[in-house]
């Protein structure tokens, strides 16, 4: 079980994970950091379980977790520009990629939103966002999940070859409870950035942990695959692919690395 009391004492971020909302068990943080949000919790404020069993991914995907082994929680952000909130889980995953490194794991990024070490998917990010007014900002629930204690035998046959855990890269378990703590000063460092965040450092930060710069990609956006090489992001998080008919910018879909160079 995760022990608050531990994650605490870890914890130095002036604001982010200083409000919890633990459950031992729940079928999605996400939902319930949304009903947190309408009494009005604050920034920061975190909501965390041991054992999320609808958890949900992208495009209605499930998000599979062994209870007890990752973590599985989600955040209110509440100060992140509306005009900018597609930059959100780039900022995330690019929070979660260092937090990685400072525990000997070599983390990388996948457009959009997956985190990889080896090549392999070891978090995920999703971000859901409720609009008030377009020059306020918006109410999104961020919810991260990562593989931190499982062992290769407790994944689904169909999903030993694709992910991973900190554990089954470094050879021994962690301190779950460090580890939140090491990512929310990570969070708070890149999202408590004042009122005009520098998105081109952001931009240039998620390009130096991308895996896939100038490979040949293929997007799945639900209408069209589009084919080119990834040269990059744009200021709103949109993938930037070099096509044989010139440049395209996708802003949402499944990515999947063709032929890298």
């Amino acid at each position: 079980m995760f022990e608050l009391e531990r994650f605490q004492a870890e914890l130095q971020t002036r604001q982010w994970g200083r409000s919890v909302h633990y459950l031992p068990r729940c079928a999605s943080t996400n939902d319930i950091a949304r009903r947190d949000a309408e009494v009005g919790r604050p920034q920061g404020h975190l909501v965390l379980t041991d054992d999320q069993y609808e958890g949900r991914g992208r495009f209605r995907r499930s998000w599979i977790s062994v209870p007890g082994k990752g973590l599985t929680f989600s955040l209110l952000v509440r100060s992140w520009p509306a005009d900018r909130i597609s930059l959100l889980p780039l900022a995330l995953g690019i929070a979660t990629a260092r937090c990685l490194g400072a525990h000997s794991c070599p983390a990388t990024l996948k457009w959009p939103n997956d985190v990889r070490v080896r090549g392999k998917k070891i978090a995920g990010i999703l971000c859901e966002t409720t609009w008030h007014h377009p020059d306020q900002p918006a109410t999104t629930i961020a919810g991260i999940g990562i593989n931190v204690n499982e062992n290769r035998e407790e994944y689904p046959v169909a999903l030993r070859s694709v992910v991973t855990s900190v554990r089954m890269v470094l050879g021994r378990p962690v301190s779950r409870e460090a580890l939140l703590a090491r990512l929310l000063l990570e969070i708070e460092s890149i999202l408590d950035t004042g009122s005009n965040p520098d998105w081109d450092r952001l931009r240039k930060d998620w390009i130096s942990f991308c895996d896939h710069v100038d490979a040949k990609v293929q997007i799945d956006n639900g209408q069209e695959r589009i084919s080119g090489y990834f040269t990059g992001i744009d200021g709103t998080g949109s993938a930037r692919l070099q096509t044989a008919n010139g440049e395209r910018t996708v802003s949402s879909g499944i990515l999947r690395v063709v032929k890298r160079l």
